[in-house]
């Protein structure tokens, strides 16, 4: 899971690579060596260009798409312009003839902005929550709380919820709210003093002792 939740922002920072190529990168020219049409299993068509070009006296190959109403003006052993990032000479390079990057650039930079929000939950529930859980209970300070409501919400998957109020400093009293199973939920009662554990650094971070997942041992 972490590897898909990594693919969101590598998209977006190949989307953010590309657009600082289009308009900080320098302006080479190249030399077209082969021109070719492919097809893909939709039957979409492509038109793809290679070339090379030289930069600081180096010589390096690129290649790009370059659309239908431009690729017939194009011919091997003719001339192309292409950019490029200086300190980066042989990656990432655009093409410029008839090369419309702008719209796959904001879709993928949308794409991967809509993947990293969709994976942060699962992310959260599978490392995040259950650290920030292990932390309260090796770390965390205890005190006396109160349940103070149940709520059920949703309906495929049920969510069932408690809320407690606590005391983390005299006089500062902090309600919060915390998913239980079913049969947790229906021990609890409105009214019953629990022992609770939170983050003295992180008030956010607490949970009920008796209706959580740990059990502290020696």
């Amino acid at each position: 899971m972490a590897l898909h939740t990594l693919a969101g922002p590598a998209i977006i920072a190949s989307a953010i690579f590309s657009a600082t190529v289009l308009i900080a990168g320098s302006t080479v020219s190249g030399t077209i060596t082969d021109l070719r049409i492919t097809e893909d299993s939709e039957g979409t068509k492509g038109y793809e260009v290679k070339y090379d070009y030289n930069y600081n006296n180096q010589l390096y190959h690129g290649h790009g798409n370059t659309n239908k109403y431009k690729y017939p003006e194009l011919r091997v052993g003719g001339p192309v312009t292409a950019k490029l990032l200086p300190p980066l000479p042989n990656f990432g390079q655009q093409l410029i003839d008839g090369n419309a990057p702008w719209p796959a650039i904001c879709f993928m930079f949308a794409f991967g902005v809509l993947w990293t929000v969709c994976m942060m939950l699962p992310f959260n529930l599978v490392y995040i929550a259950p650290y920030r859980q292990t932390n309260v209970m090796k770390n965390g300070k205890v005190c006396q709380g109160t349940i103070t409501d149940k709520s059920v919400s949703g309906d495929d998957p049920t969510n069932y919820s408690i809320s407690f109020q606590y005391e983390p400093s005299p006089g500062q009293y902090r309600t919060d709210k915390r998913d239980v199973t079913q049969d947790q939920f229906n021990i609890a009662k409105i009214g019953e003093r629990v022992t609770v554990l939170f983050d003295p650094a992180h008030l956010s971070h607490s949970l009920i002792y008796r209706y959580s997942d740990y059990q502290l041992t020696d």
